[in-house]
């Protein structure tokens, strides 16, 4: 049912670029600035880098889906429009819990309903395990096209018989 948005050779690797594109974007939002506008668009710009490039894994028509990154982008919304400080910690502290749990949704292997208990231990085992599982996934990814091009130069260069 869903097609890739990305369809290249070396999807990984624009993956990974935009990862870091993604992250200098944060830096300027974010470093050395208040909470604001910046926030609902960095929302949305992760959510646009998730469904870009892990679209083909996700849970497709869960309502629950759609409801929850309605309710995330809401409330990433008051960022911008309200400066009331109880509100501004309580979604500080919301907002990243509920993409934790709702991407535990979309990308469980279990395909939890949304109700289940279990489904805030695989959020947990998104957030912590698989997270440390995974740094050294940059450098593999960059390990992989450095011995690719190294064989090619070796091809190129040895004589044929």
């Amino acid at each position: 049912m869903y097609e890739k948005l990305i369809v290249a050779k070396h999807r990984t690797w624009i993956a990974l670029l935009s990862a870091l594109g993604l992250a200098t974007v944060h830096q300027y939002l974010f470093y050395g600035h208040q909470l604001g506008i910046s926030y609902p668009v960095f929302i949305i710009l992760f959510y646009l880098y998730m469904y870009t490039y892990a679209g083909d894994k996700l849970r497709q028509g869960a309502w629950f889906s759609r409801f929850s990154m309605t309710v995330i982008i809401l409330l990433s919304l008051t960022y911008g429009l309200f400066t009331n400080p109880i509100f501004m910690v309580l979604n500080a502290l919301m907002i990243p819990g509920l993409i934790f749990l709702h991407l535990a949704y979309m990308l469980s292997h279990r395909r939890l309903t949304w109700y289940q208990p279990m489904l805030i231990v695989d959020a947990l085992d998104h957030l912590i395990p698989q997270s440390v599982r995974h740094w050294v996934t940059p450098f593999r990814i960059l390990k992989n096209v450095a011995t690719n091009k190294m064989e090619n130069e070796k091809r190129k260069s040895s004589p044929r018989s």
